[in-house]
């Protein structure tokens, strides 16, 4: 809505004749992909609610303040590095930069506290939407999928967790999941 009008004041305000392509001007239906329940379709009937394998949030890795301060949760860090390597190296070993991403933060606490025997638990973005595919309608529905990286995992081979944790990211980006989520809204 915001961006049709926008696009409406623009072109009455300047006169300019723009591309309306994506904006919905004043009188034009608007489709029911766009204004209904875009999960309608879906049977969550029979969707379990539960969650399988869950660990306890007290089992779960949270950085201490002794090493990120009192404001740890707005903590940013960037990373800078050569697409074309970062996706060579991904092809060599069967992984996704999101996944490689993930393993390499994961070893990185480990190295910050290596005394903890917590789990370390990395979300990474996926997009629900395609993965139920419903693509006729109206919401994003980003959402995101844990990997888990425990303690007797760090001496693995980057490659082997590499190509364990793709695996992990293919199973916890399911439709399942996506409906559990659509189903709990």
């Amino acid at each position: 809505y915001l961006k049709s009008l926008l696009y409406c004041y623009i072109t009455r305000k300047t006169g300019e004749k723009l591309d309306p392509t994506g904006f919905h001007l004043p009188g034009e239906e608007i489709p029911e992909s766009e204004t209904g329940n875009p999960f309608e379709s879906f049977n969550l009937d029979s969707v379990d609610l539960s969650v399988p394998n869950a660990i306890a949030n007290d089992q779960i890795y949270r950085l201490p303040e002794e090493i990120t301060g009192a404001k740890n949760h707005w903590q940013i860090t960037y990373i800078q590095m050569p697409e074309a390597s970062v996706m060579d190296y991904c092809k060599k070993n069967g992984a996704t930069p999101n996944v490689l991403f993930a393993t390499l933060l994961a070893k990185a606490i480990r190295r910050l506290d290596p005394a903890s025997e917590k789990v370390i638990r990395v979300g990474v973005a996926i997009d629900g939407k395609s993965i139920v595919g419903n693509m006729n309608n109206y919401r994003a529905f980003p959402e995101f999928a844990h990997l888990d990286y425990y303690k007797e995992q760090e001496n693995e081979d980057l490659a082997a967790t590499l190509k364990a944790k793709r695996a992990e990211l293919k199973a916890e980006a399911s439709v399942e999941k996506i409906l559990r989520l659509v189903k709990g809204l």
